[in-house]
């Protein structure tokens, strides 16, 4: 999936969000069941990527800010062509995290160190969702 896994508070960035699937007792079949169909080549590790991000937010990543931001400038530097998507995913219980898509982010003019910003405030601030 190419995509950079940023999970952060959607309203931080005040972006379009995709609804989020996860408000029932099946919640992680169906954000797992969204993703598979939008991504058919989808492997058990994206899955488990996908749940981890869901449950714990962008502290998964997030070892100092100067790391996290060598990782955004190489994401955005190797950043291929890909299918259109949301710039927003919501993620977790009640859509409490969110993972933003590079490229539509990138394309409406979203700034990379507002991004980075709000990743670092989300991986310190935000309760998991455990």
């Amino acid at each position: 999936m190419p995509f950079l896994p940023l999970l952060l508070l959607a309203s931080a960035l005040g972006a379009p969000v995709a609804p989020a699937p996860c408000t029932n007792d099946g919640a992680w079949a169906a954000l797992i069941r969204s993703h598979l169909a939008r991504y058919p080549a989808m492997q058990p590790a994206d899955a488990y990527k996908l749940l981890h991000q869901a449950t714990l937010g962008s502290e998964h990543a997030m070892p100092s800010r100067t790391m996290a931001e060598q990782w955004v400038a190489r994401e955005i530097a190797a950043l291929p062509p890909g299918p259109t998507e949301p710039t927003v995913d919501t993620l977790g219980m009640g859509g409490r995290f969110a993972r933003i898509h590079l490229r539509p982010f990138l394309t409406a003019g979203g700034s990379p160190d507002s991004l980075l910003t709000a990743f670092v405030r989300t991986a310190q601030e935000a309760a998991r969702d455990v």
